[in-house]
């Protein structure tokens, strides 16, 4: 991962330190954004399924995070923030963990829920719900619990990690050529 200037000069990096092996087995970072939290912290999870914690003004170099757990297997297609929680897809499903950072101690990574999914595509949070399209058409699980709020099958095969949208009271859900948009949501 790297902290680019505005003029895009690299002013920090953060490599885990088994990167090496990480790279030969193809389980890198390279699989999703990272996500910016509160107090300057970010959260990125790789292909390995290890999340990290990092200081989002000094990346850490090789082996510098604040914090890691192993979280799930092989994350994969995106995040979703609000607030001190990360949402983020997986092979096995879907997770939530929450950052909690205190003056003078490490961040922790807490789990929150998991639900398996079945999809890897980028989720998003509105209305206190996370969506996500997953191979049975498009789900809706509260933000607090995981609990399903909401399971709709859109009568399309699924693109390759598409993401749904949010406005107002409307979910847009991509589906094939075309768009559906579930409204009341």
């Amino acid at each position: 991962m790297l902290r680019l200037s505005p003029r895009l000069k690299v002013v920090g990096r953060f490599t885990p330190s088994d990167f090496r092996s990480l790279s030969a087995h193809d389980m890198d970072l390279g699989s999703t954004g990272p996500a910016l939290l509160p107090h300057g912290l970010v959260f990125q999870i790789g292909k390995e399924g290890v999340g990290y914690v990092l200081n989002g003004t000094r990346l850490g170099g090789t082996g510098g995070q604040l914090a890691s757990a192993h979280l799930c297997d092989t994350g994969f297609g995106g995040d979703a923030v609000d607030g001190s929680t990360v949402v983020f897809s997986c092979f096995d499903g879907l997770h939530a963990v929450s950052i909690v950072a205190r003056r003078g101690a490490a961040p922790r990574i807490l789990r929150r829920w998991s639900v398996g999914s079945g999809g890897l595509a980028p989720p998003i949070i509105a209305g206190g719900v996370v969506w996500e399209i997953n191979f049975g058409g498009v789900s809706g699980y509260r933000l607090s619990d995981g609990k399903t709020v909401f399971s709709a099958g859109t009568g399309f095969q699924r693109s390759s990690f598409p993401s749904p949208a949010a406005s107002g009271s409307r979910l847009i859900v991509p589906a094939g050529r075309g768009v559906v948009c579930y409204v009341g949501i």
